[in-house]
């Protein structure tokens, strides 16, 4: 009698679609819990001592750290309990689970992006105050200037990333630590702060330091391209007095002056003088170039050893 009765079989037929639409409506939001099931497998596997046994670079903490972040917040719009149609569907404890791991990773990371933080802190206020030291002298001879100008131009043009870019990374490495950890309150450790004041006083000793180089290297830079350009003509002078010489010798042996003939000491005589003088002028237009200056050409220099060649083949022959 009830199998027959037409308003209990269109009553159950309504449940029966009732059910199909509540399970097919329930497969589209187990469907978006699929997309975390990379996030289920990390759960797994997580193990904080092993990932800290591991070299990371700094970018690749950021990158894992983003990582977290992004499957934090797909956790988050999760509902704990969720009515479908005649269903419910609890996931409080999916999310309370995987949130926890979450926040553990999280907290790892936090904590070596820290320990980068301080280390390359501690790397930035070495490296800053030993050039502020190696930049405080003020050399006052040739050979000593143009060393530390050439030290000072170097450090000029690496003085961004030195005192400005490296920095602002470190503090960029706290913040968001700091930001970041679950326990942190937004703020990073009281030394760690310590730390970081210490390495903007470097920064302006560091700025300090270049400004008075350079400015020195400024008050110099006249003075020594005269003392160099006096250097490099009491070169020529030497070189010109060495060419008379072996011209006048050169002359004799021409006009068959035996007793006039240079003798084979003489020549190595001047063989080794020809060869000092070479190594002194590669020295003074190697400094020439280093303050901007024009090279000296010797022409004398290649006209005495074409001499000497001349002497040598007579007496030889």
């Amino acid at each position: 009698m009830m199998v027959g009765d037409q308003n209990l079989g269109q009553l159950r037929r309504a449940m029966d679609q009732q059910v199909m639409r509540s399970y097919r409506e329930a497969s589209v939001v187990t469907d978006t819990l699929t997309e975390l099931s990379v996030l289920l497998a990390f759960a797994r596997v997580w193990d904080p001592a092993n990932y800290k046994s591991k070299q990371h670079s700094v970018a690749q903490l950021r990158k894992d750290m983003l990582l977290l972040r992004e499957w934090q917040a797909q956790l988050q719009v999760v509902l704990d309990n969720q009515s479908i149609g005649m269903l419910q569907l609890q996931t409080a404890f999916l999310k309370t689970t995987y949130m926890s791991t979450l926040a553990s990773a999280q907290a790892t990371i936090a904590m070596m992006l820290v320990s980068a933080a301080r280390r390359e802190c501690q790397a930035i206020i070495t490296k800053l105050l030993g050039l502020a030291k190696d930049l405080a002298p003020q050399p006052s001879k040739l050979a000593e200037f143009i060393p530390f100008k050439l030290l000072v131009k170097d450090v000029w043009q690496s003085r961004e990333h030195l005192s400005g870019q490296r920095p602002a990374q470190v503090q960029e490495m706290y913040s968001v630590a700091a930001d970041w950890a679950p326990t942190s309150g937004g703020r990073i450790p009281h030394t760690d702060q310590v730390l970081l004041d210490d390495m903007k006083e470097a920064v302006r000793t560091f700025s300090r330091a270049l400004t008075a180089a350079m400015a020195f290297i400024d008050s110099r830079q006249m003075g020594m391209m005269a003392l160099l350009d006096r250097q490099a003509r009491e070169l020529l002078r030497k070189i010109q007095e060495m060419l008379a010489e072996l011209e006048s010798a050169s002359m004799s042996q021409k006009l068959n002056n035996s007793t006039a003939a240079a003798a084979p000491e003489k020549l190595d005589s001047w063989k080794q003088q020809i060869q000092q003088y070479e190594e002194s002028v590669a020295g003074i237009n190697q400094q020439e170039v280093q303050l901007g200056c024009k090279q000296t050409h010797y022409a004398e220099l290649d006209e005495a050893k074409r001499v000497l060649q001349e002497l040598q083949e007579v007496t030889a022959g």
